[in-house]
């Protein structure tokens, strides 16, 4: 089978832990009970992790520290404060070993698609990127990577799958509220400091015409002649995320909406207000895991980077790699 055909394959299994930042991660599974690695069971140092380049369509083999900068670098701002890099550093250090030590197909550990898993981005990649502003930017990430290099987190002595995301409505979510299967350190906790970012809250609105044709892609959606009649009932998890909404003739979930509706998240409201479909939505990813501006936040106020992972995933514990 070729590389992307496994690839596909395990994006539809995997739809629940992988981490996200962007609009929409959501953060991937790889099961209803996740398997957990040893820390007995860890790779050796220096070894490198195999990573498919989808511009390229290559497997190249990364030193696991250059990959784990590089990951942080795809997945937070280099203005966070050096407390929340380095939680987001334990957290990619943790995803690569954990998928270093469960093979789910032969040719690469993971793809640096962050839709698929952790987002990953070269030294060239990133100077492109950040032009004049790399060699500050780049410095302040790797050292922060480089003090905690030696960390992962666990939960009952075996490696965990850290999801995480940009930003949510102040408190996160219950996996198996979003992905349908309860994860012991994925509770849901208060996350103080996003209500207070000025991104918190976006409005995406369509027209009739744009909706119908969206509608296009719900599965045995049927609409009346009554346009206040396309939105039914919305049902929501505690945190405020959408886990089922009525629209024409059919419930969907609100992952599903977001998709197809291209929403920054799950928790969002829905209206007609005679003219439009507007969709109100709170945060940005799916909810679940660590708020990456949660973290930051936390970090101004003094947390260091053990406060904030323990704050975020449930009675883990912070181990010596």
């Amino acid at each position: 089978m070729k590389f992307t055909g496994v690839l596909c394959i395990f994006l539809i299994l995997s739809m629940i832990f992988v981490p996200i930042i962007s609009i929409g991660k959501e953060p991937v599974s790889v099961s209803s009970s996740p398997a957990q690695t040893s820390v007995s069971e860890k790779t050796q140092p220096n070894e490198k992790i195999k990573v498919y380049i989808t511009e390229t369509g290559k497997v190249e083999k990364i030193d696991l520290t250059e990959y784990t900068i590089g990951a942080v670098c795809a997945e937070i701002s280099p203005n966070y404060e050096e407390e929340a890099i380095m939680a987001q550093a334990i957290a990619c250090k943790t995803y690569a070993v954990y998928m270093m030590e469960n093979d789910v197909y032969d040719k690469a550990d993971v793809s640096d698609d962050y839709t698929i898993h952790q987002g990953y981005i070269s030294k060239d990649k990133l100077k492109e990127k950040w032009g004049e502003k790399f060699d500050a930017y780049y410095q302040k990430i790797a050292s922060a990577v480089k003090k905690v290099d030696d960390k992962i987190i666990t939960y009952n002595g075996k490696v965990i799958q850290p999801a995480f995301f940009a930003l949510c409505g102040g408190k996160t979510e219950n996996a198996e509220d979003i992905w349908g299967n309860e994860v012991p350190y994925l509770k849901s906790v208060v996350s103080v400091g996003d209500e207070l970012a000025s991104s918190n809250t976006s409005t995406v609105s369509y027209s009739v015409d744009e909706f119908v044709n969206c509608c296009e892609n719900l599965e045995k959606c049927k609409l009346s002649d009554d346009k206040s009649d396309w939105i039914g009932e919305t049902k929501k998890t505690d945190a405020g995320s959408v886990k089922n909404i009525v629209i024409g003739s059919q419930s969907y979930t609100g992952a599903k909406i977001q998709r197809v509706f291209n929403l920054k998240s799950i928790n969002f409201s829905l209206k007609y207000d005679g003219k439009n479909f507007v969709f109100s939505v709170i945060g940005n990813g799916h909810g679940v895991g660590m708020s990456q501006y949660g973290a930051d936040y936390m970090a101004r106020q003094g947390s260091n980077y053990e406060e904030i992972l323990k704050h975020y995933y449930t009675s883990v514990e912070i181990t010596d790699y």
